[in-house]
């Protein structure tokens, strides 16, 4: 018998594309409980001969491939920097990374073009691992008052046949303690160069367009090609002189958007939208009080790859 609650996952860089890395317990990554592995999935299909009776045709999965999705806290790695455990897996998502020790990380969008890394993720489930090579994803970052802030990734890899094996102990690492969105956590948001915002949610969904590719002859491949980012935040509805987001809306605008959120070691994480293009807004209720939904799609500049980006800093 087999225990639901008893599993883990582990996340290794790969060197080289497709070949899994090598990984052990210190590549542990702090997950909620909403993990969830589809083992196998791809396209059925079916043989077409005739017979003289009426009944299936044998059928056959093709394309072939792995999706595991779970979500991790939004918190720096505890140490000024350091990058967070995490760190490896947005990387696999299509950005960059900076790093000046002592001081800060900084992740950028990278071209559909340039090298994308890829992680080898590995899904254990009380005595049964699955191993997915090759792994690229996509990624939300979401907040709501009162509730933990998180970054929600779903990944494609390529599949492995599992095996039965004692499974690894974790070493958590470079993951700081997260605080929940709420007054002085979440904090200096900025609103086309308006700061009185009062906000309850947000939401930034990277939508990283996922392709298995097998091609004969070839190699199998998981890749990104393309991305199509978008967002929301709800806030309380404010005053038309102070900011008029129907406007806004009306006229497709293009404003920027920044706000930072802090956890328990000090350290935050801003986020920054520079080109946010702004779609109707709508009415919505939090305790008698009335919001805005505020949603849109992200942009890029002529320079392209900054629709979004993150600066991780202190403490």
């Amino acid at each position: 018998m087999k225990h639901t609650k008893i599993r883990g996952l582990v996340a290794a860089t790969e060197s080289t594309y497709n070949t899994a890395a090598n990984f052990n317990g210190s590549d542990a990554i702090v997950v909620d409980d909403d993990i969830e592995i589809t083992p196998l999935e791809g396209e059925t299909l079916q043989r077409k001969n005739i017979q003289p009776y009426p009944g299936m045709r044998r059928q056959f999965t093709v394309n072939q491939a792995v999706k595991i999705s779970f979500s991790v806290e939004l918190a720096t790695s505890g140490a000024a920097g350091t990058p967070p455990r995490w760190g490896r897996l947005l990387k696999a998502c299509g950005w960059s990374s900076t790093v000046i020790a002592n001081t800060s990380v900084a992740y950028n969008l990278l071209n559909i073009n340039q090298a994308i890394e890829s992680v080898t993720l590995v899904f254990e489930q009380d005595g049964t691992r699955h191993v997915a090579t090759g792994c690229q994803g996509t990624l939300k970052l979401s907040g709501k008052l009162n509730d933990f802030a998180k970054i929600t990734f779903e990944f494609m890899g390529n599949y492995a046949n599992p095996i039965d094996t004692s499974m690894l102990s974790p070493s958590w690492a470079n993951q700081a303690a997260p605080l929940p969105v709420a007054y002085g956590n979440t904090t200096e948001l900025m609103i086309n160069s308006w700061s009185g915002a009062c906000l309850s949610e947000f939401e930034i969904d990277l939508k990283n367009e996922l392709t298995k590719r097998n091609l004969a002859n070839c190699s199998e491949q998981i890749k990104i090609t393309d991305r199509n980012a978008e967002g929301k935040l709800m806030i309380e509805a404010p005053a038309l002189a102070d900011q008029d987001f129907f406007s806004h809306a009306k006229n497709s605008a293009v404003i920027p958007i920044s706000f930072k959120h802090a956890d328990a070691s000090g350290g935050k994480v801003a986020i920054t939208i520079p080109n946010f293009n702004v779609r109707p807004v709508k009415y919505t209720d939090l305790n008698g009080v009335v919001m805005l939904d505020v949603s849109g799609g992200l942009l890029p500049s002529s320079a392209g790859k900054d629709e979004l980006s993150l600066l991780l800093t202190g403490p």
